[in-house]
């Protein structure tokens, strides 16, 4: 009875899911397909027809995984129903934030719910999407995944994150999180980014610096449009037609951006994360010619009006050295009208921060 039960509601839900986009009434489906599997497992049926199940429950997930890809250029239940073949390269060059906004719901719900049929498997490709290399302890493992479902709430069309979770199991997504784990940071440095992001969206940091008083910081979830990894440009023309002198570097790269409507307008923020040794002490580099050089740019595209606030971030604490770089650069913005450069200590989602990389990101 519970076999024959399992079958028809798996073949109910096949004709379903054909003709939803991903989300609630998906998840409901697979819910009550993953209860029947349930229930003719433990009825005593024989081991042949329960993987004979359990093969035909996988299907069904890959039918959803399917409907992810249809659902990239356009709401796949607005779309002609059935499982079409979905062109991946095709799908792969249409996604867009838009898409990525489409298919974050179920990926949120998939990592906050441990009973979804996605979250194993979308916990562990959020592992090898961020951790390729396995350099994260169990803690920050455990927090990293919580934490992107807080970071997608906040910023639903991070389309890099949600693009390698739409195609993985195909070889574009096996590529993509390939290219994203080996983009030039460290595992922690990856991890710090989101926990940073999403510690953010839910509570705001004063700004500790003692000579200037800046700006606090905090993401109004739903308002600010977050971006990851912005460039802002500092070596553009001017309104006013001076001259500057040229920047060692021609952009300014921030971890995330936030972009934010004001009475006035629109204001540019941009944020830096460190990561450091066990929630240590963020020092200058060890000839100090990188870091200062970062700081001076930055406020160089405050001063051409770029950005409009620029935040350094740590789960620890700016050492003397960082600050009077900081407090140096500041003396001028200050003078100029503008907004100090803020520096912003423990900032985590975890109480205690045991992770160690050897040294700040």
């Amino acid at each position: 009875m519970a076999v024959h039960h399992a079958t028809e509601t798996f073949e109910d839900a096949r004709q379903k899911i054909a003709r939803l986009a991903p989300g609630d009434l998906i998840d409901q489906v697979m819910d009550k397909a993953n209860r029947a599997l349930e229930r003719a497992v433990a009825s005593g049926a024989n081991q042949k027809t329960i993987n004979r199940l359990r093969a035909q429950f996988d299907n069904l997930r890959g039918l959803t995984r399917e409907r992810m890809r249809a659902n990239v250029s356009g709401p796949a239940d607005r779309k002609v129903e059935g499982f079409q073949p979905v062109d991946t390269e095709l799908a792969f060059k249409q996604f867009s934030e838009s898409a990525a906004q489409r298919n974050s719901k179920p990926i949120i719900r998939a990592i906050k719910s441990t009973s979804n049929y996605q979250h194993e498997e979308v916990k562990q490709q959020i592992l090898k999407i961020v951790d390729r290399q396995e350099k994260l302890g169990s803690i920050y493992r455990d927090q990293l995944v919580t934490d992107v479902a807080r970071v997608l709430e906040i910023c639903p069309r991070a389309a890099g994150i949600v693009k390698a979770l739409t195609f993985r199991g195909q070889k574009e997504g096996m590529t993509l999180m390939k290219d994203i784990a080996s983009r030039g940071n460290k595992a922690i440095g990856s991890a710090y980014e989101l926990m940073g992001t999403a510690a953010l969206g839910d509570k705001t940091s004063i700004a500790s610096n003692s000579k200037h008083s800046a700006p606090s910081l905090r993401i109004n979830v739903g308002k600010d449009h977050v971006v990851f990894g912005a460039k802002s440009h500092i070596n553009s023309s001017f309104p006013d037609g001076k001259t500057r002198v040229a920047s060692t570097r021609k952009t300014i790269e921030s971890d995330i951006q936030i972009g934010r409507k004001t009475p006035d307008g629109y204001r540019e923020i941009g944020v830096d994360f460190k990561h450091v040794k066990n929630a240590g002490s963020k020092s200058l580099d060890r000839r100090g010619g990188r870091d200062v050089s970062q700081i001076e740019n930055v406020a160089k595209a405050i001063q051409s009006g770029d950005l409009h606030e620029y935040h350094f971030v740590t789960n620890g604490r700016f050492s003397e050295p960082f600050k009077e770089a900081i407090d140096k650069v500041n003396d001028d913005l200050v003078a100029s009208g503008n907004d100090p450069i803020g520096l912003h200590e423990y900032v985590s989602t975890l109480v205690n921060d045991p992770m160690s990389d050897g040294k700040a990101s």
